[in-house]
């Protein structure tokens, strides 16, 4: 689709993703937002900054010779703050999913027309009806109703079968 600009990755962890990414991806620069902190709520996320410092490992090597990933350690409603509208290639959400509408309405104005805003845990084969399923497909949905967008999904396969979501930003903005 020619997106070799600018992307950002809203949910990093580990950077496992955004090593997968970068090692097919030729684009200018990748950011990676998550604020690694440990959340009470989240007791099996473990040590954060032990997960931070993985990622910054993982991904060094692909700033060799010129910085193409760059760590934003910061809340995605922050970080957003830091590129201007249309200025974005594709995001990909994968960050706080409690939090997906509120990203989706941050990053989608920052996605440049031809853009791509996509993310994580649309559903999952093997619980339709729980977990996150039950917040991240009705806030996309909606996303998708409102802008007039076809929604595509892409099936993951691993240890379970998720399904993670993407739409194209249209080249004309939609008016009311």
């Amino acid at each position: 689709m020619g997106l070799t600009g600018t992307a950002v990755e809203v949910g990093t962890h580990m950077g496992k993703f955004a090593f997968q990414l970068m090692s097919q991806w030729n684009g200018e620069r990748l950011y990676c937002v998550d604020p690694y902190l440990d959340y009470r709520e989240m007791p099996r996320q473990g040590k954060r900054e032990i997960h931070y410092e993985y990622a910054v490992k993982l991904l060094s090597r692909f700033n060799k010779g010129r910085e193409r990933v760059t760590f934003i350690k910061d809340t995605s409603q922050n970080a957003v703050e830091q590129f201007i509208d249309s200025s974005i290639d594709f995001v990909y959400i994968d960050g706080e999913h409690t939090r997906i509408k509120q990203d989706l309405t941050l990053w989608w104005p920052k996605v440049k027309p031809g853009g791509l805003l996509a993310g994580h845990d649309f559903q999952s084969e093997y619980a339709p009806d729980k977990g996150w399923s039950n917040i991240i497909a009705p806030a996309v949905n909606e996303l998708a109703r409102q802008q007039g967008l076809h929604l595509y999904l892409v099936e993951e396969r691993g240890h379970l079968v998720n399904w993670s979501f993407y739409v194209i930003k249209p080249q004309k903005e939609q008016t009311e």
